[in-house]
């Protein structure tokens, strides 16, 4: 592209110039993060259950979650699914909000910031109603292309765009045991990381 200075000379020309590109890094970085959010759907949940299509997804070993909790009851599912991660060698941060105003927004912000492959939310306290700090912070990872998994049995309010997931712990509300899926909590994410079809709502032994 040829970047012209109307017939301008010296400073201001060469001030024309860098004005110039820097509003086209500015137009093409817009045009990258914008790429990164699917039109319609959530991050890791754009396939639908009949697609078929094959492609190749991340190594298992390359994976990379930031696991956020929010009360003392979370803190103890956290544990128990990080050390189910930890069998299956998936490195994981986990990041506890107790106590922090906000704190659920301000790690999935500092997750979003680490470039993780995928952001677990745990809890009964991610329904996202009156939460506008949260859906901001889940909108900043959708904008970023990192999907969102939920770990709880509330009911969700949040946008459905914002999530790809929701696991649901067997013999929780609306998961008998009996109903647990095969697939260990490992599979399941990266399922949601390779984007492939999988049902919204999974229900997991956590």
């Amino acid at each position: 592209m040829m970047i012209t200075t109307c017939g301008c000379t010296g400073w201001k020309a060469r001030y024309l110039r860098r004005l110039c590109c820097a509003l086209l890094m500015m137009v093409s970085m817009g045009s990258v993060l914008s790429a990164c959010s699917p039109e319609g759907a959530a991050v890791g949940d754009t396939q639908s259950l009949g697609n078929t299509v094959e492609h190749d997804g991340i190594d298992r070993n390359d994976i990379r979650l930031a696991l956020v909790g929010a009360s003392a009851a979370d803190d103890q599912r956290g544990a128990r699914l990080l050390a189910a991660l930890d069998e299956e060698n998936i490195h994981t941060v986990y990041a506890s909000a107790q106590e922090v105003r906000n704190g659920q927004a301000l790690a999935i912000q500092g997750a979003v910031d680490s470039r993780v492959s995928a952001i677990v939310l745990v809890g009964d306290g991610v329904s996202g109603k009156d939460d506008s700090a949260l859906s901001q912070s889940l909108e900043q990872a959708r904008r970023a292309g990192i999907p969102v998994v939920l770990v709880g049995d509330a009911a969700i309010t949040l946008n459905g765009e914002l999530y790809a997931a929701q696991l649901l712990p067997s013999g929780s509300r609306g998961c008998p045991a009996a109903n647990a899926q095969e697939d260990s909590v490992a599979q399941v994410l990266s399922m949601v990381i390779d984007d492939r079809p999988h049902e919204k709502r999974i229900c997991v032994n956590v």
